[in-house]
């Protein structure tokens, strides 16, 4: 059968849980376009204890989350998964013996008794809301909440999606499929595509007035464009 995202992983029961420290001076992980949008609208659905300035550091590692999810001893890995990078490089696939290129990764987190769950860039991106109820199931079946928000409860149901391998990855390259659910290319680009990213930031910039953790984030992005122009 098909691997499908969401992913849902969840830690052995007892398992003692590692907690994260807050991000000072911002994270390694560079934000895209795509990423912050996502983002942002997470943090409109007004759902408390959801940040991103947080890392943890396993193994002689630090491993920055997309998301997280953090409320007491409850921690939840949120990630994004693009199929391919902005240079167009195949990410977050499949190898030949069904397991992920992730698998090490995830497996880090579930030993510090978090629990995982990656969604792809389309469902973020274009079912949010779905999203979010995705991980508020996560969070009923471990015990960490008594209900699913009014907000949340009245959204469909979030539909799978076909995880990818490396061959599958080239060839949504090839295809070029992000820009069909993004409106603009992040591998490459175009007037067109900066058209469209300034048309989705535009009431990012004017959430950021009220959510500090998005104006921090819109104010990376500008410092990241900054240095790449000066470069």
């Amino acid at each position: 059968m098909k691997q499908t995202y969401p992913v849902i992983l969840h830690p052995m029961p007892g398992t003692a849980v590692v907690q994260p420290t807050k991000v000072r001076g911002g994270k390694n992980k560079k934000k895209g376009a795509s990423e912050l949008v996502s983002m942002a609208r997470v943090f409109r659905c007004g759902i408390k204890n959801i940040g991103e300035d947080v890392y943890i550091s396993l193994n002689g590692h630090r491993y920055e989350p997309d998301l997280v999810y953090r409320d007491g001893n409850i921690c939840v890995d949120i990630e994004i998964d693009e199929p391919y990078s902005g240079s167009g490089h195949p990410t977050h696939f499949l190898k030949d013996d069904g397991s992920s290129i992730d698998s090490a990764r995830n497996q880090c987190f579930l030993n510090a008794g978090w629990h995982v769950i990656r969604f792809s860039e389309q469902q973020m991106f274009c079912h949010t809301k779905a999203c979010m109820k995705e991980v508020f199931k996560l969070l009923l079946e471990a015990g960490a909440v008594k209900e699913m928000p009014k907000k949340l409860a009245e959204v469909p149901d979030l539909e799978p999606v076909p995880r990818w391998t490396d061959a599958e990855s080239r060839e949504l390259k090839r295809r070029n499929f992000r820009p069909s659910y993004l409106g603009f290319n992040p591998v490459k680009t175009t007037f067109g595509g900066t058209l469209r990213c300034i048309w989705l930031l535009l009431p990012i910039a004017w959430q950021s007035i009220w959510d500090s953790r998005v104006r921090k984030e819109m104010l990376s992005q500008l410092g990241n464009y900054v240095r790449f122009l000066i470069r």
